[in-house]
């Protein structure tokens, strides 16, 4: 009997430890939503404008890959928007030392992501100087637009004939956090 009672005591205290226990053991539950978008900053708009010796003052826009020819006897130019919208080329043609041409330029924010400009690069050929003078915004919202302003100088003392040269503006955007 005595046995009987220690044992029915045991199984009663074993049980009531894990009453207990069971009391103090907490439970974590994570939810979590993820949510997809996409990246797509583009070019809208471009244009070229000129001055200087050789330029006689033009003025071309251009809209996703449209071109244009120049005049007679004057410096002139081509802003040609990539199909995808991703990269912009500058042509100049017929360009003297110090000419200087102005490149304005838009961008908007097609994707669905909040974006962060990286870096701007300005793959530049020989004789060419290039300086930002008005840089697009750094972030840009869903839809949100930017424009941006290039100096583009003719920088060849040494050249004794017209000078004509091709460059390419990309644009290195990142979600925004």
């Amino acid at each position: 009997m005595r046995y009987l009672l220690m044992s029915i005591l045991a199984v009663l205290s074993l049980g009531a430890i894990g009453i207990g226990f069971a009391a103090w053991d907490d439970t974590l539950t994570i939810n979590g939503t993820l949510t997809t978008g996409n990246i797509e900053p583009i070019f809208t708009k471009a244009s070229l404008s000129g001055l200087g010796t050789s330029c006689g003052g033009f003025d071309f826009d251009s809209d996703f890959g449209s071109g244009f020819d120049g005049g007679s006897g004057f410096a002139f130019g081509d802003v040609i928007i990539s199909e995808d919208g991703k990269s912009l080329d500058v042509i100049i043609k017929d360009a003297q030392h110090d000419d200087v041409f102005y490149l304005d330029f838009q961008i908007k924010n097609i994707g669905t992501l909040p974006v962060k400009l990286e870096k701007m690069d300005l793959e530049a050929k020989k004789y060419l100087k290039t300086s930002v003078e008005d840089k697009p915004k750094k972030e840009l919202k869903r839809n949100e637009t930017t424009k941006g302003k290039i100096k583009i100088k003719i920088d060849a003392p040494d050249l004794n004939r017209k000078y004509d040269s091709t460059f390419r503006i990309r644009l290195d955007y990142c979600q925004a956090l």
